[in-house]
């Protein structure tokens, strides 16, 4: 593939969202939905200590019980898969799929300054910029199939989601500060 040795920084999402561990899995859940975005990086004191994504938190309520609003975000939070803002797109897409993850996040000396998710892997394949909580003016129109399956989607995290009240952080989701104690 042509664009594989550029780095991911041509690629990446600048500037992450990012939550306090201390959180709760309804502040997550919370923070994505406001925001529509689908990964948030996991801080401890301003450093990174995870990743977690709609699925993590799914998974851990499925294993621990239903209360989002008293689970921890430290239950769902995983290992975040890290890369260099020069490392070939290519090379950080090979290690997603090895490693089974969603998203890469990227590093640029000690601080985060982007993350790299599937979204930006598939619009970079079709050779479009990276979507960011809106729909691309020449994306694909949705079939009626298609739209009543989102809906009924939208739907169900709505009602999963409005039974849960999250208190803001401070630093409104915005990723800064340390990846690393060094």
């Amino acid at each position: 593939m042509e664009g594989s040795t550029r780095p991911i920084r041509d690629f990446m999402t600048p500037d992450p969202f990012a939550i306090d561990e201390a959180l709760t899995l309804a502040d997550a859940a919370t923070r994505m939905r406001e925001h529509d975005i689908r990964h948030l990086l996991v801080l401890n004191d301003q450093v990174l200590t995870g990743v977690v994504d709609g699925h993590d938190i799914d998974l851990a309520l499925a294993v621990g019980g239903r209360n989002a609003d008293t689970r921890p975000l430290s239950t769902a939070a995983r290992e975040p898969y890290l890369c260099s803002v020069d490392a070939p797109v290519g090379e950080v897409a090979f290690g997603m799929q090895h490693g089974r993850h969603t998203c890469a996040v990227v590093v640029d000396g000690d601080l985060a300054v982007g993350i790299f998710t599937l979204s930006d892997a598939l619009a970079m394949l079709a050779g479009q910029p990276p979507v960011h909580g809106e729909t691309h003016a020449s994306a694909p129109s949705l079939g009626d199939r298609d739209r009543a399956e989102l809906a009924r989607s939208r739907l169900r995290v709505r009602r999963i989601l409005s039974t849960h009240h999250a208190a803001p952080d401070p630093n409104d989701g915005q990723a800064f500060g340390k990846v690393f104690n060094r």
